[in-house]
């Protein structure tokens, strides 16, 4: 729009004004190479203090490189874009298209505000408001409009690929829906697609839908996916729809396979690098709608926080809703979808108003909780309300379900499910209906469902979950492999004798398991029966009176449970 090829720094530029935009079009079939600025094509240096008010219109181009200000740059400061941006190509190679630039080598920040973005490639291509790719980026993004038909994609509010983080106060807004055609990678986040590095004081608010074809594989959240990097003080709202399902005409044809596998979570769908980093006081409001159903292919990995977790986490609120159907797989909690051996999860906690996995158990691997689906690392001093619902139906297939977790293999300590209002205590609940089809197997639990292996520990940690199931079902735990100690089951199981399993406190007791000093609610769960079929010296049932004596917990420790006459006990935290 200004400048061709630069080779130095260039400050003050513009094109176009509030009423007038500078209009690019462009078909460029036979360029082998495509760079394209609204102000600047390529420059070696900086670019400040410029402003753009473009519309672009790019048709049939091969390794575009787009940006609102500049294609590429060593960098942006200050920059400001007013746009649309409209683009197709049947090119198989990829494309890079920013709001303020395409490719910088260092950071770009500024502001970028569009009404229409409409991509529509055959290859993948990176995308950000900010900058397509850049070593950092950050600024203010508000797209009222994005609509985009592609094979994959790295993309984000900000940026699609930040190399070093992103600058500190970033702000993004996003209304998208996407369409995917091929099994290729996709990381879409509101903040940006994949970052390496830090991100701090950021906000982002998107509305987001997804129609996957084929088995590709989404990454999803505030950010896709985050490698060796912190996170501080994020606030993400979002509203995620993803439907891959499989689909034919009326000769029974396949029109479109579906199975993809979602990895998704509100601050990341997806957080790498092992616990040298850190998610820390971040908050959440996500709501769900998932469907991922191929012939055999199809999985969800959701948490409210992080979808699939390897680093530390602390201070952590989520809430919202999920209803997800998948074929292979779901692990899916309030807070954390999977949490690595790698990870320590503290002081966090998850208040959805409901999980739902309607009939889950036609998945062949299933884990759900309130907190956390599949837990192999730490959990401490953390806490869940989050309701779970559900019906089974299916042959040969084995769930796991737990007001807390799911499937526990590591260490959970401290940890309880419930809340409290206006001082009462609350009791939440686990609701699995219609357990139907052969060999069909469901583990609930008021806390975990499925507690096992040589490192599998729950320790003081208690449960006011309700349960309504006719599954296998325990007030605290559906079965317990490993250990469980100085915990509590205070909730309640409806029509106790009508399950396939039942146990006031575990429905299933495996040879070898340990139980030390735990405690049921006589009263409430109905049944003297502490485990299905066997007993144990180290759990003991009592009426409710006598659960809010004093005496009553002499041997659990008065710096973790603060224990008050006449009141059931509660967690120090």
């Amino acid at each position: 729009g200004a400048i061709g090829y630069s080779g130095v720094s260039t400050s003050g530029l513009s094109v176009g004004d509030e009423n007038v935009k500078a209009k690019i079009e462009a078909t460029l079939s036979t360029a082998a190479k495509v760079n394209i600025g609204g102000l600047i094509g390529e420059s070696l240096s900086t670019i400040s203090l410029s402003t753009a008010y473009v519309n672009f219109k790019i048709n049939e181009v091969k390794a575009l490189v787009l940006g609102g200000v500049f294609a590429q740059a060593a960098g942006g400061d200050a920059l400001v874009v007013k746009g649309d941006f409209d683009v197709t190509s049947t090119s198989t190679t990829a494309h890079y298209i920013g709001g303020l630039g395409g490719k910088a080598k260092n950071g770009v920040q500024g502001e970028f505000i569009s009404d229409s973005i409409a991509i529509n490639c055959k290859a993948d291509y990176f995308f950000g408001g900010i900058a397509a790719e850049s070593a950092t980026a950050g600024g203010n993004v508000k797209i009222n409009s994005w609509h985009s038909t592609s094979g994959g994609v790295t993309a984000g509010g900000i940026a699609g690929k930040v190399t070093a983080g992103l600058f500190d106060d970033s702000v993004a807004g996003v209304t998208a829906d996407f369409i995917f055609n091929d099994s290729k990678a996709v990381n879409l986040g509101v903040l940006a697609g994949t970052m390496s590095g830090n991100a701090a004081n950021a906000n982002a608010k998107g509305v987001m839908t997804i129609v996957a074809n084929k088995a590709s594989a989404l990454v999803v959240g505030g950010f896709g996916t985050v490698t060796n990097g912190n996170i501080t003080s994020v606030n993400v709202q979002l509203d995620l729809t993803v439907n891959s399902i499989r689909t034919t005409d009326e000769n029974n044809k396949e029109i479109t396979a579906g199975g993809a596998t979602l990895t998704t979570g509100g601050v990341a769908g997806k957080v790498v690098g092992g616990n040298k980093y850190e998610i820390k006081d971040v908050e959440v409001s996500i709501t769900l709608v998932a469907n991922s159903l191929g012939v055999t292919n199809g999985t969800v990995i959701a948490g409210g926080l992080v979808g699939d977790n390897t680093v530390n986490v602390k201070n952590g609120v989520a809430e919202g809703s999920f209803s997800i159907k998948a074929v292979k797989e779901i692990a899916a909690g309030g807070a954390i979808g999977k949490n690595s051996a790698t990870a320590t999860v503290k002081e966090s906690s998850s208040a959805l108003s409901f999980i739902s996995t309607e009939k889950f158990t036609e998945c062949a691997k299933r884990s759900t909780g309130g907190f956390v689906g599949d837990n192999a690392g730490v959990i401490e001093s953390s806490s869940t309300s989050t309701s779970l619902k559900g019906n089974t139906s299916g042959a040969g297939k084995t769930a796991y379900v737990g007001g807390f977790a799911g499937n526990n293999t590591g260490s959970i300590k401290t940890s309880f499910v419930g809340k409290f209002q206006d001082d009462e205590r609350l009791i939440d609940a686990v609701t699995i209906s219609e357990t139907t089809g052969n060999d069909v197997v469901v583990y609930v639990g008021g806390f975990v469902g499925n507690n096992s292996g040589n490192k599998a520990l729950v320790e003081n940690c208690y449960t006011d979950a309700y349960i309504s199931s006719a599954a296998a079902v325990g007030g605290f735990a559906g079965t317990n492999a490993g250990k469980i100690a100085y915990s509590l089951a205070l909730g309640g199981i409806e029509n106790f004798e009508s399950a396939t399993t039942a146990g006031a406190f575990v429905s299933v007791a495996v040879d070898k398991c340990v139980f030390d000093t735990c405690l049921f609610d006589i009263s409430r769960l109905g049944s003297t029966v502490m485990v299905s079929g066997a007993e144990s010296d180290q759990i003991s049932g009592y009426t409710t009176a006598v659960l809010k004596r004093v005496n009553a917990y002499d041997s659990f420790d008065k710096e973790i449970w603060l224990v008050e006459q006449g009141e059931l006990p509660t967690l120090i935290r």
